[in-house]
């Protein structure tokens, strides 16, 4: 049912709907009792403050912008609830929202202490200070340009953690998340040991000026324009590894990168590139990665072998041999650099 921006301002009692209802923008100041929305129940911009003891939405609940200030006792969202921009003040206890919680922009101070949002918890530009012991997330959690001065100790997230722009000044022991970390315009200046990030970490406008021991990332990892100029032991980056534009000099031997590598060929100082190679647009370089000699080339990262067979697959023959004989080149003086035996055969 849809009545968006009509003058409406009363609904009868008992009313139930199987789908939708939407009242954005309508006159409606209250509703009534016993009301059931199967599907979602929209009521952006709108001046309601309260709902009824009984309210049973299916589907997502919508109160951005609105007037309301607070939520039932023991309250159900079987969808979304999204209460950005709104006047809410306060949470009901045990409140669970089966979706995501969206409560950016508002005076929130405080999270019931036995929350349970199944989604993503959204708390960006709030005055949450703290979050509670038992608090339950199923998604992600935004803390950016909060007040949060401090995360639980092994604290988990099965989504991103954006922290941007809040006091927190160090993350805590055994922390967790399956997504990304997002840390820019923090204080924070070191990672806790042996983290693992499931999705990306992009360090630009951080504090950050060294990366801790067996740091695990899924995604790609970014230290451009960093003051980091040493990579730690065991880091993994399951994705693309940007170390350009950074002070970096080494790679450290026990570095894992499964998709790119991406640094200025010469500030490192252990590789030997061929640059400018006829025909070829962009260098060739061979460094020690993934407990192998790896040849680098644009997107292309992986042993000499597979190089071999990816370019008489892309190139024409001339080229191919040219780029074999390139990266076999720089295999060979790499060897002699690291003092690592090489097999070379013939091609």
């Amino acid at each position: 049912m849809d009545l968006y921006h009509t003058n409406i301002k009363t609904l009868p009692n008992n009313l139930s709907i199987s789908g939708h209802l939407n009242l954005a923008h309508s006159h409606i100041e209250e509703l009534p009792q016993n009301l059931t929305i199967g599907g979602n129940l929209n009521l952006n911009y709108t001046h309601i403050q309260t709902l009824p003891d009984n309210l049973s939405v299916g589907g997502n609940l919508y109160l951005a912008y609105s007037d309301i200030k607070t939520l039932p006792n023991t309250f159900f969202c079987g969808g979304n609830l999204d209460l950005d921009s709104s006047k809410i003040e306060s949470l009901s206890d045990n409140l669970t929202v089966l979706g995501n919680l969206i409560l950016q922009y508002t005076k929130i101070k405080a999270l019931p202490e036995h929350i349970t949002v199944k989604g993503n918890l959204n708390l960006y530009d709030t005055q949450i200070e703290v979050l509670p012991t038992y608090l339950s997330i199923g998604g992600g959690l935004d803390l950016s340009y909060t007040n949060i001065t401090s995360l639980p100790e092994k604290f988990s997230i099965n989504g991103n953690l954006a922290l941007s722009g809040t006091k927190l000044t160090n993350l805590p022991e055994g922390l967790s998340v399956s997504g990304s970390l997002e840390l820019e315009y923090t204080e924070i200046q070191t990672l806790p040991r042996n983290l693992t990030i499931g999705g990306n970490l992009d360090l630009f406008h951080t504090q950050i000026n060294k990366l801790s021991e067996n740091l695990s990332v899924g995604g790609y990892l970014s230290l451009q324009n960093q003051k980091i100029n040493t990579l730690p032991e065991n880091l993994s980056v399951n994705g693309t590894l940007y170390i350009d534009e950074t002070e970096i000099k080494r790679l450290p031997k026990s570095l894992q990168v499964n998709h790119v590598l991406i640094l200025d060929i010469e500030k490192i100082e252990n590789i030997v590139y061929y640059k400018n190679l006829e025909g070829f647009a962009s260098t060739i370089f061979a460094c020690w990665i993934n407990n192998e000699f790896t040849i680098v080339a644009a997107r292309f990262l992986g042993a000499l072998k597979t190089f071999e067979e990816y370019v008489d697959k892309n190139e024409s023959y001339e080229n191919a041999i040219n780029y074999k004989i390139a990266a076999r080149e720089c295999i060979e003086k790499l060897a002699k650099k690291l003092n690592k035996p090489f097999l070379s055969n013939s091609l």
